[in-house]
């Protein structure tokens, strides 16, 4: 069972447009840092400090796959229904095309420009 200073920091770290955005294309599928980058357009650095906060809320996991560490949601199920409810009547359709086009070779060519 949550505390409710556990749900508060939850709440608060949905309280962020960037932050709320990750979480809305983590729903799509995992992700790592470069494809976030890719989809937002931010500075990476302020990417892990999203990440950070949205880990510490217990929001996202990680996993490292080589040399990438890739976030996904967690399995929560009252997360999982929470973020359906924030993503209600969102069309991620332009989202899902353009992460279509996402991968890791775009990352591996990052890492060597």
């Amino acid at each position: 069972m949550k505390t409710y200073q556990e749900r508060m920091v939850i709440l608060k770290a949905l309280a962020d447009e960037s932050r709320l955005k990750i979480l809305m294309l983590l729903q799509i599928r995992p992700l790592c840092v470069c494809e976030i980058n890719y989809m937002m357009d931010i500075a990476l650095s302020t990417i892990s400090a999203h990440l950070k906060v949205l880990k510490k809320a217990g929001l996202i996991t990680d996993k490292k796959e080589g040399r990438w560490i890739t976030y996904s949601l967690t399995d929560e199920a009252y997360i999982r229904k929470l973020l359906l409810l924030c993503a209600e009547g969102i069309d991620f359709s332009e989202e899902e095309k353009k992460l279509s086009s996402a991968d890791r070779l775009m990352c591996a060519e990052k890492l060597y420009e």
